[in-house]
């Protein structure tokens, strides 16, 4: 086949060479390739798209109106272009497409190269600021935080204990960090617990973008955090951790340097607080606590996005877990009819609505591994009050509260529905707190998501899992993870098959339980997303809260509650006593400031450690 002819299309439609760039040269006008699979299993070929980009920063905002369906040959290095789309047209064989370009039956595209030397062309997608600090009069520095007196944490080798909690951390390659046996106050509440997998799907009008979707453990997770930012990724004063990992590409062994950061971070707000007046009819007092909390952080960088990812612990007992998307989004030409399907976003580019889905698995153990899972229903009954309110009218509605036991796997799965507000609640039923309660858990997440496909169609057979927000099974060895890292190619015969995990209906009543929940965003790009995605607006989080597991909240012992009444009752002018465990800080023995010209001394290893 003569693919010279590809690269004569490619210089006179779109004025671009298809080669990687070597250099930033501006004479060097190149084209790339992102591969989009399709979800499907064949005997021995694997079927990608290709969508074609401008060489640029950064090139997936930067489309060219061609793109190409390749097979690849899994037992040889061979590949076959089989189908072209080219100018808003699908040509069925690559023969077709070369004979109709030559002899002129298909019109010919011309798309100029974005010129750099014109500053808006420049400008757009570039992450460099658009003007120097030494061109502002009176900047000023943002806020940033301090540790006093140092780490209130300590990390010994994978272990990292604050305050009162501990956990464990390993990195997996497909998974990459999982933390493994988080205790608070020396008792277990959670075994494992950690990402499962990534996955992004995409729609459009041109072939790609119809067909694209990701599972992002293809890529090996594990490999995809490194070089953290001090001072924008993590605070300057967080402790860094590097990742080693074994994989072919560092020929046999590699470190990635800064992949995981660990700071205590004062989130601006009270955990709990409460201000009594005169007029409360009491005693005048203020007692409160800042909210702080250990982060546990990595950013995972697959190809165009970025996914922040913090596991936090908080001083009442509280675990959160937080995912925040950002990076450049993924665009195809414009065309009028990707109007049904996303925004323009640039001269040439559309940004196609797409949803991200996150799967995560925590293995909770409330005092032990025998714990049971129910669910606290809300609704309405309406009752008969016998004149209650001197009005005649003896009908009343209140809410109410039904508890509901799940006694088997396909029991508790769970597809959130508004009009059905629930609590859900893991415990172990031989454990009371003084009052009598069951100690437990409550499980809440804001971000659950509808994946919306047809069951059992296309990718979304490799996905079963992402058919419900969240599903409780009884702990197997063997049902160590939702997801391969083959779960991008293997729709048809998917090597993990989540949905045999609950199938088989076990038995969950006192048992060792697994959590495994999903949550997603539609994302449908606009024009504020370029360059890039910010974080905010984008938030989803999974928040385990203790349910009567302790007598009260465990954060009243903590040393930096405080507690303020009036020296004489009811005249606070005359003075405030104000109980509080911390000393005066001493200003002048504030730790040394972190500043970004520590980075150009000794950054090239930490930031670019694959040249």
């Amino acid at each position: 086949m003569n693919y010279t002819s590809l690269h004569e299309v490619m210089r006179e439609s779109f004025g671009a060479t298809l080669y990687k760039c070597i250099d930033a040269n501006e004479t060097n006008r190149c084209a790339n390739m992102y591969l989009l699979f399709v979800p499907a299993v064949f005997s021995k070929q694997r079927v990608l798209w290709a969508q074609l980009y401008y060489e640029m920063e950064f090139y997936t905002i930067h489309p060219i109106d061609l793109q190409l369906l390749i097979h690849v040959d899994n037992e040889s290095p061979k590949f076959l272009i089989k189908k072209v789309w080219y100018n808003h047209k699908l040509y069925n064989s690559y023969e077709d497409f070369i004979n109709s370009y030559n002899n002129g039956t298909t019109p010919r595209k011309r798309q100029l190269f974005p010129d750099t030397r014109i500053k808006s062309h420049r400008q757009y997608g570039s992450l460099r600021p658009r003007q120097k600090s030494s061109h502002i009069k009176g900047l000023k520095h943002p806020p940033i935080q301090l540790e006093p007196d140092g780490h209130r944490y300590t990390v010994n080798a994978q272990t990292v204990k604050y305050l009162k909690w501990s956990f464990h951390w390993v990195n997996s390659l497909k998974k990459g960090p999982t933390l493994f046996n988080v205790q608070f106050e020396e008792d277990r509440v959670i075994y494992e617990m950690g990402l499962q997998d990534i996955i992004v799907i995409y729609t459009g009008d041109s072939p790609a973008m119809s067909r694209a979707a990701f599972a992002d453990g293809f890529t090996a997770l594990g490999t995809k955090s490194v070089g953290l930012v001090p001072g924008v990724d993590c605070p300057g004063y967080a402790t860094f951790l590097n990742v080693t990992i074994k994989i072919d590409e560092f020929h046999g062994g590699g470190v990635l340097p800064n992949a995981i950061c660990i700071f205590e971070h004062n989130l601006g707000r009270p955990l709990r607080r409460h201000h009594s007046t005169i007029e409360a009819g009491t005693d005048m007092f203020y007692g409160g606590l800042v909210a702080t909390v250990l982060v546990f952080r990595t950013i995972y960088v697959i190809n165009n996005y970025d996914y922040i990812l913090d596991y936090m612990f908080y001083e009442n007992g509280a675990i959160e877990v937080k995912v925040y998307p950002t990076g450049y989004v993924l665009t195809t030409f414009q065309h009028p009819s990707e109007r049904k399907y996303g925004f323009t976003v640039g001269k040439d580019a559309t940004a196609p609505m797409h949803l991200h889905l996150f799967h995560f698995k925590l293995d909770i153990d409330v005092l032990g591994r025998k714990n049971r899972y129910e669910t606290l229903d809300i609704d309405v009954e309406r009752f008969n009050s016998p004149d209650l309110d001197g009005t005649g009218n003896d009908d009343s509605y209140r809410y109410q509260l039904t508890r509901h036991l799940k006694t088997t796997e396909l029991q508790a799965v769970h597809k959130f529905n508004f009009s059905l507000p629930k609590h859900h609640i893991v415990y172990n039923n031989k454990m009371k707190n003084e009052y009598g309660e069951n100690r437990g858990y409550q499980i809440k997440a804001n971000g659950f998501a509808n994946q919306l496909l047809p069951k059992n169609t296309g990718f979304e057979s490799a996905i079963s899992w992402s058919r419900y927000q969240m599903a409780v099974t009884k702990h197997k060895d063997i049902e160590e993870s939702s997801g391969s890292v083959h779960t991008t190619v293997d729709a048809g015969e998917p090597v993990v098959d989540f949905q045999s995990f609950i199938e088989d209906d076990e038995n969950i009543v006192d048992e060792d339980l697994v959590f495994w929940l999903t949550l997603g965003t539609f994302h449908i790009p606009k024009a504020e997303d370029i360059p890039n995605t910010a974080t905010s607006g984008s938030t989803l989080s999974i928040q385990l809260t203790p349910f009567n597991y302790f007598n009260e909240d465990p954060s009243m012992e903590s040393s930096g509650s405080v507690y303020i009444t009036p020296k004489t009752v009811f005249q606070p002018k005359k003075g405030l006593n104000i109980d509080n465990a911390f000393p005066p800080i001493n200003k002048s023995c504030l730790p040394k400031l972190f500043t970004f010209d520590e980075l150009e001394k000794d950054g090239t290893s930490i930031f670019f450690p694959y040249f």
